[in-house]
């Protein structure tokens, strides 16, 4: 359900991708977790292209963790860094049209639907439908208040 990561998946392409988290974090363009569970990783979930105080949440799931609360605790859990420890002012999410379950989990976090628009898929190497969506985290004019 990932729109830019390859499926099947390339292992080298995934090694060096894991490799750059540490630098992107350093450099304020993106944060990544792993969700483990049981020791086993079991998910991510991330805030990426970040600019400008506006991030993108993502999330992925193995399979056999659907359903049992995990996206929605990890996003919760990374909202609230973007918020406390990032200073953004704003999400942005997004999912494919045949992926509901994913935009369910987007407005139970509070997100609100802005659109549908067309976009490349990579792993289905097609362009797909994608509901996107938005997320204030705080007024911006009150956020410079409180920073200066």
């Amino acid at each position: 359900m990932l729109r830019l990561v390859p499926f099947p998946p390339d292992i080298g392409e995934i090694r060096q991708w894991f490799a750059g988290h540490a630098g992107e974090r350093e450099t304020g363009r993106a944060v990544r977790f792993a969700m483990v569970r049981d020791g086993r990783m079991i998910g991510l979930v991330d805030i990426d292209t970040i600019a400008e105080r506006v991030g993108t949440l993502g999330y992925w799931l193995d399979r056999a963790a659907w359903g049992h609360g995990y996206a929605t605790e990890a996003a919760q859990a990374v909202i609230r860094l973007a918020a406390d420890e990032l200073h953004l002012v704003q999400l942005k999410a997004g999912h494919a049209e045949d992926n509901p379950a994913s935009g369910r989990i987007l407005t139970k976090l509070g997100f609100r639907f802005l659109d549908t628009v067309q976009r490349f898929s990579r792993p289905r190497n097609a362009t797909i439908w994608q509901r996107r969506y938005r997320r204030t985290l705080r007024d911006e004019p009150r956020a410079r208040l409180a920073e200066q």
